[in-house]
């Protein structure tokens, strides 16, 4: 993943997603939704399936796998069960600090953006003694995934108050590509995370007038 460094020196701030672009954590996610496939007596879909089709809003994702979706609130909590019991396995991905490193030395500001709670992003924090890498970490007030887009575009408001001029944002999903639209910022799409190259590829394709890359790491 080191190879990314050399498309993100045109960019004064660097916002990352934080799971399944910096946090490998994608077996566990995967792994807390079969739980809750099977507690649903619902058919267990493999993991291409869930790679392939996985999206923001997620309600729309569990609705279309048969999930009654009238009690958002509870799914998530469920899920959150099942992912928080295994969220020590989760790790960095491969050369992650090196990465959030060298662009510290570059002087390149660089922030969090995510759908996950500040709760856990406080505790992600501190686990992998990260805080000093970031200008500001945004993250959602619960477990419920919502309200990333206009957390994002108040965000890169503040990032330009500060003085940043050309911003990027990195992710792992289609969602974060609409959050950068909205933001007036480029994407760069990593693979290896919450979506799967075909999907992320034929986004792309379908927005040809946004600038959005994806990166193979």
């Amino acid at each position: 993943m080191k190879n990314i460094l050399e498309k993100l020196e045109s960019y004064d701030c660097i916002l990352w997603d934080w799971n399944g672009t910096l946090l490998n954590d994608v077996d566990i996610a995967y792994d807390a939704f079969i739980q809750m496939a099977k507690e649903h007596q619902l058919d267990l879909v493999k993991k291409e399936y869930y790679l392939d089709n996985f999206r923001f809003p997620v309600l729309d994702f569990y609705k279309d796998i048969g999930f009654d979706i009238t009690n958002f609130s509870l799914l998530s909590d469920q899920f959150h069960g099942f992912y928080n019991a295994k969220s020590s396995e989760s790790n960095l991905y491969e050369d992650v600090p090196f990465i959030l490193d060298h662009l510290k030395r570059n002087n390149q500001k660089q922030a969090i953006l995510s759908a996950g709670s500040n709760q856990h992003l406080e505790s992600y924090m501190n686990r992998f003694k990260l805080k000093g890498y970031f200008e500001f970490i945004s993250g959602a007030t619960d477990d419920h995934a919502f309200g990333k887009k206009q957390r994002g575009i108040d965000l890169a408001r503040k990032l330009r108050e500060n003085g940043a001029e050309n911003l990027v944002m990195l992710g792992d999903t289609t969602h974060d590509s609409e959050v950068a639209h909205a933001m007036g910022v480029d994407s760069i799409l990593l693979t290896g995370g919450h979506q799967s190259y075909k999907t992320l590829n034929e986004y792309k394709a379908q927005n040809e007038n946004q600038n959005i890359e994806v990166f193979k790491r």
